[in-house]
């Protein structure tokens, strides 16, 4: 009867319990020899039990002697059960081989640790190793899972939702077969496991549900798992798949005797050389199989030309057997400039109309890239084309891009920054000269923002006046705005009496440069160029200069310090922006998930490169086993000089000084001095048997890690697609940005040309004093007299930036 086990049965697991006994110094052999025959008289159903049963009963053995002899039985036998879960694994390529000796090594070290069994399955699962859809497909064929868990191992098996779908329908498929429900029946099942699903974001298993419904009892589940687990078991397929491994490996390790391979070291040629005459003809399928355990896959050359080279069965023949293909490189992208480039930007109010363009002018159009087309080698592996990066042309200020037209959106001075920042530069055009005779009370608003203004009388305190250019005869107590110079043959703020609230300042700002004849008291001055005051006096002032700042005294009131600051604030502006470009970037590099596709392409080529270090020792080795053996260099006595010889005859053997592989070929070389001819040839063949098995297990490990590469490649493409309008906005975001610091650098580079700014006081500066640069700062502590002052960028100096005076005329 099914599953009653016979009588010799049993005797053998009795036999076999006791010499592991003895094996493990539980028993003598002489105990052995005297307990066999009464055990074996007293067997039940459970060889275990009785076994333990007895062994305790007649006092042969201590009851933690006996606990620990069925702990070990239990260990051997997952044990053995787990060394066919590895080659089932490795046959169906679900594990490489080495990941599963890791496995039973530490499953070993693991029992002798603290004396528990671990299944190699669940070893591996734990370390990444396997999938839980492969370790579960396996142990389905080995019969390893129990009743109660067919469910769950049925549906885990499945790694895709359509999968899923599939094997939950089968099960229907089958209760309604064996006539356990109806079709209708199991509609109303299906229907109602996908309301629940919906509802609340889990699925129960059919069988469950079908129970709910319509009674079907726990045996008839069962009965029908049962049914399903041989459906599964025959499609997965996996102890054909060991067969046909075990098959293949045979094959390869015959033709490692009838045939050697080489690869160019750019691998894009693959050659095949015959070493031996084969008895029995190879077939194609069989030298196709060897070469892709070389990790040769691409390329090959037509299968007649292959299947005429096996025909002829002739050693020392070789052929070119395949050849991959370099890059083709993509055209970059480029772009014509519709007005001249090398024309300088600059705010000028002079420049002729000519010289600029219109609104809406076409400055650049750029040509797109044209892509080229990645290359392969015999391995397979895509050979990236050379990345050229795309001109990075972006707008400035006064520029629009519509598709791949740059367009002036502004009338203006159009310019190119470091080749990569397109920028439309106002200017003023159509300046007229206006005169006013008295004080102006009023502020004048746009009214005078194109004219050159003349001023016979004061600006009054509270109004502001723009415009282009002012020359002013009075005082200015207000505020004044120009885009150009300004002039003033009167004074700046108020004239007498207490300083007062910054609300009282009088307030200057000029984009060009400031003239001054009488005093500057309680106000603030910002000269885009300079400040020319030779004969003022600066009260309780802040003045800031991009340029020099020429005044005669600076004095404090007690209630307000004075500040003189020469030089750009752009540097701050700079690298705050800098700062953000940072931030924007290292978000961006997040989004494009760069780090994780860094760690994938750092584990490949390192792997890669393992294994084209195996194939360069293997093509040293596998060339000086050729000059060996030919008959023409049988005179040369020196390896030394075969080498050279051979060197002139073969120009697919030079190997370029230098190299690893040629340190490689010098190393064995001097190895094989010391050695006579036959010995020679002997350490090469052994020597190239040793590197052929490194190389080819090199193949695996690196097909392993391609697998994990293209996985986590498709893992993060998905995530970049997720998150692809954030990526687009943070992208324009950063170019922006550039643009922005572009246009302070130009205009930094424009004061820079000016000269290094200098303050130049000819007579007092008062104690208190602040005087700023760009970068440093200084207090004046005590009075100075007829002093230069200046900001030292300390690349000279250990102490970095700082402020130095110096004497007026030095």
């Amino acid at each position: 009867m099914p599953g009653k086990k016979s009588k010799n049965s049993g005797n053998h697991e009795v036999q076999q319990i006791l010499d592991l006994a003895v094996s493990c110094k539980l028993l003598t052999p002489a105990q052995e020899k005297e307990i066999l025959p009464r055990l074996m008289d007293v067997q039940g159903k459970n060889t275990d039990k009785s076994t333990a049963r007895f062994l305790f009963k007649e006092k042969v053995l201590p009851k933690d002697k006996i606990e620990f002899l069925f702990t070990v039985k239990h260990h051997l036998d997952i044990l053995m059960k787990d060394k066919m879960f590895g080659k089932l694994g490795v046959a169906n390529e679900f594990v490489s081989q080495e990941k599963v000796d890791k496995a039973l090594d530490l499953q070993v070290e693991l029992f002798r640790k603290n004396k528990k069994s671990v299944k190699i399955g669940d070893i591996l699962e734990n370390i990444r190793e396997i999938t839980p859809a492969n370790k579960t497909a396996i142990l389905l064929t080995q019969d390893r899972i129990r009743d109660e868990l067919l469910a769950e191992a049925l549906h885990t098996i499945a790694v895709t939702e359509i999968e899923k779908m599939e094997i939950n329908k089968r099960f229907g498929a089958i209760a309604v077969k064996k006539e356990m429900i109806t079709v209708k029946q199991l509609k109303s099942a299906l229907i109602l496991q996908e309301k629940e699903l919906k509802e609340k974001g889990a699925k129960r298993y059919l069988g469950e549900i079908l129970k709910e419904l319509f009674s079907i009892s726990d045996q008839d589940i069962l009965h029908i798992l049962k049914i399903q687990k041989a459906f599964e078991t025959k499609r997965l397929n996996l102890k054909q798949k060991l067969h046909q491994y075990h098959s293949e490996k045979k094959s390869n390790e015959a033709l490692d005797g009838f045939f050697e391979f080489r690869v160019s070291a750019d691998a894009l040629k693959a050659w095949i050389k015959r070493i031996k005459i084969s008895s029995t003809p190879v077939k194609l399928p069989a030298l196709m199989n060897w070469l892709a355990l070389a990790g040769i896959k691409s390329g090959f050359c037509e299968h007649r030309e292959i299947i005429a080279y096996l025909q002829k069965n002739q050693p020392g023949d070789e052929l070119l057997i395949a050849k991959g293909f370099p890059p083709e490189n993509h055209k970059p992208e480029s772009a014509e400039f519709f007005f001249k480039v090398e024309d300088p930007v600059e705010e000028a109010p002079d420049i002729k109309k000519e010289s600029g363009v219109k609104k809406g002018f076409v400055l650049a159009g750029v040509i797109p890239r044209e892509d080229g087309k990645p290359g392969k080698n015999v391995f397979g592996r895509s050979i990236p084309i050379p990345d050229i990066p795309d001109l990075g042309l972006s707008c400035g200020e006064g520029v629009i891009r519509k598709g791949n037209e740059f367009i002036a959106d502004i009338d203006g001075i159009p310019g190119l920054y470091k080749h990569r920042t397109l920028f439309v530069m106002p200017v003023v055009q159509n300046v007229s000269n206006r005169e006013i005779n008295g004080d102006i009370t009023k502020d004048t608003g746009e009214s005078y923002l194109s004219c050159i203004l003349k001023l016979k009388g004061n600006i009054a305190r509270g109004v502001t006046v723009s415009c282009h250019d002012l020359f002013i005869e009075g005082d200015i107590l207000g505020n004044a705005v120009a885009t150009g110079d300004i002039e003033v043959k009167g004074g700046i703020g108020k004239i007498a009496g207490p300083v007062e609230t910054i609300s009282d300042q009088a307030l200057v700002t000029a984009k060009g440069s400031v003239h001054v004849s009488k005093n500057i008291i309680n106000a603030g001055v910002f000269a885009g160029k300079g400040l020319y005051a030779p004969n003022c006096d600066i009260v309780a002032s802040e003045i800031s200069s991009f340029q020099n700042i020429v005044v005669k005294n600076v004095f404090s009131a007690k209630e307000k310090t004075s500040v003189l600051k020469i030089g750009s604030e752009n540097f701050f502006k700079i690298d705050g922006i800098n700062t953000a470009v940072t931030e924007k970037i290292n978000a961006l590099n997040k989004l494009l998930c760069k780090e994780e596709q860094e760690q994938l392409s750092k584990e490949l080529m390192e792997q890669v490169q393992v294994q084209n270090g195996y194939m360069e020792k293997q093509n040293v080795i596998s060339c000086l086993k050729e000059i060996l053996e030919d008959p023409d260099s049988a005179s040369v006595k020196d390896i030394s000089a075969k080498v050279k010889a051979a060197y002139g005859k073969d120009k697919d053997f030079v190997i370029p000084g230098g190299t690893k592989a040629y340190a490689f070929m010098e190393k064995i070389i001097l190895k094989l001095k010391g050695l006579n001819e036959k010995d020679q040839g002997q350490y090469v063949r052994e020597l190239l048997d040793s590197i052929s098995n490194l190389y080819k297990a090199a193949v695996k490990a690196t097909e392993e890690i391609e697998k994990k590469y293209e996985a986590g490649s498709k893992s993060i493409q998905a995530s970049i697609e997720t998150a692809g309008e954030e990526i687009t906005g943070i992208r324009k975001q950063i170019e922006e940005l550039q643009s922005q610091k572009d246009l302070l650098l130009l205009n930094q580079e424009k004061s820079e040309a000016m000269g290094e700014p200098v303050i130049k006081v000819k007579n007092r500066v008062d104690a208190g004093t602040l005087i700023k640069g760009e970068r440093s700062e200084l207090k004046i502590e005590t009075a100075v007299h007829g002093v230069s002052i200046k900001e030292e960028d300390g690349k000279t100096s250990k102490e970095g930036p700082r402020i130095v005076i110096e004497g007026y005329f030095e």
